[in-house]
């Protein structure tokens, strides 16, 4: 039964790893990010930085320290594209809004 996991544990990674992807296509695509909750997604990545950090110390494991390695990059990547949207929202809204 625990080589069943050996074999799980990378493909249910991927796939996970596989459903930022949608979430990072659409930030890319759409300006409004006003609805994105950036207090829960810093959380989470707290929570991954923590459990990275964990695993890197205490458990050793490589293919868990890839997993949450990998989680906590897109994690990042989703906050900095909403980031980014935001500011530049904001840039435009005070350039325009000076100019007239």
């Amino acid at each position: 039964m625990e080589s069943i996991f050996v074999y799980l544990y990378p493909l249910v990674t991927l796939n996970c790893i596989a459903a930022y992807l949608p979430q990072i296509r659409q930030l890319m695509k759409s300006d409004d990010v006003d609805s994105f909750s950036l207090s829960t997604w810093i959380m989470w990545i707290v929570g991954s930085a923590v459990t990275l950090g964990y695993g890197l110390t205490h458990l050793k494991d490589m293919m868990f320290t890839i997993a949450t390695g990998a989680n906590l990059v897109l994690m990042i990547c989703i906050v900095a594209i909403v980031l980014y949207k935001r500011h530049k929202k904001a840039i435009n809204y005070w350039v325009f809004s000076s100019v007239s």
